[in-house]
């Protein structure tokens, strides 16, 4: 099999992987939590219980933060960084002054410390140690303030990737495609996180009462209602392991497509 063929087929089981295991997450949910296949989510709660334990759910276990569907994304985000510093790598080592494949490696670079960013706030949960010393040391709004800059800060750094050197990944048939779907995730993701506290309840009161017909039984965690962690758990990180999965198979695709058109030499095998 050809290099490039071999990076194709990388990307597709980036994939495969990421949705799949997406996908798996979410049958557990429906068979355990929302049918209670054979008693196993009237078992489940029980033994949970008999532990004194909150997370009596599969959707809690799988989705809440530190989980495994969040786990999932930490590692599926710093593949994609590693993938984009080594494609940044590639591209200077044949580029030449104002070529296109110049400005193609800075657009990698910033992608890599990008996603590189994205999964220190998703381990490190910086916006809530910034929201607490904004409370503690101004108060009033200032909290939401400092919490929707964070955010704009985040989201500059890709955002500046694709509107300042975009031009030269985006005519990558297949590289475009999964780099906007994976732009498209994260602002969903990012936008509802950053408005929560307005957003979740209602939207949390639909998916529960209109979409699963009330099936997932109710849970309440650190003050915050059922409904906020149906969104916050479920919706979010769901939003956020696609969009993880889309970027790192984008840095893949990437390239392959560009081995393909000759732009950077083909990888020899490994003797």
């Amino acid at each position: 099999m050809p290099p490039d063929s071999s990076r194709c087929a990388a990307a597709t089981r980036q994939l495969a992987v990421g949705f799949g295991l997406l996908g798996l997450s979410w049958l557990a949910v429906i068979g355990v939590d929302l049918l209670n296949l054979l008693g196993s989510g009237d078992c489940l709660y029980e033994r949970m219980i008999d532990r004194n334990t909150a997370r009596a759910w599969v959707w809690v276990m799988l989705f809440s933060e530190g989980g495994p569907v969040e786990i999932l994304q930490w590692l599926t985000l710093s593949l994609g960084a590693a993938t984009a510093f080594t494609l940044h790598g590639r591209l200077l080592a044949v580029a030449e002054q104002g070529s296109a494949e110049r400005t193609a490696a800075r657009f990698w670079l910033l992608m890599g410390a990008a996603l590189m960013l994205m999964v220190l706030e998703d381990a490190g949960n910086m916006r809530h140690w910034l929201r607490d010393s904004a409370y503690h040391f101004i108060g009033g709004r200032a909290p939401s303030y400092v919490e929707l800059l964070y955010f704009a800060v985040l989201a500059c750094v890709p955002l500046s990737a694709l509107l300042l050197f975009g031009r030269s990944v985006l005519g990558l048939p297949r590289t475009r495609l999964y780099l906007l779907g994976g732009f498209f995730c994260y602002g969903l993701a990012a936008g509802g996180s950053a408005f929560r506290y307005h957003l979740y309840e209602p939207l949390g009161h639909w998916l529960h009462h209109g979409l699963l017909n009330g099936g997932l039984r109710i849970t309440e965690i650190g003050g915050h209602s059922h409904y906020f962690w149906l969104m916050d758990f479920m919706v979010e990180e769901s939003l956020e392991l696609a969009g993880a999965t889309l970027l790192a198979a984008a840095a893949l695709q990437g390239s392959a497509e560009l081995s393909r058109l000759g732009v950077l030499p083909a990888r020899q095998p490994c003797r």
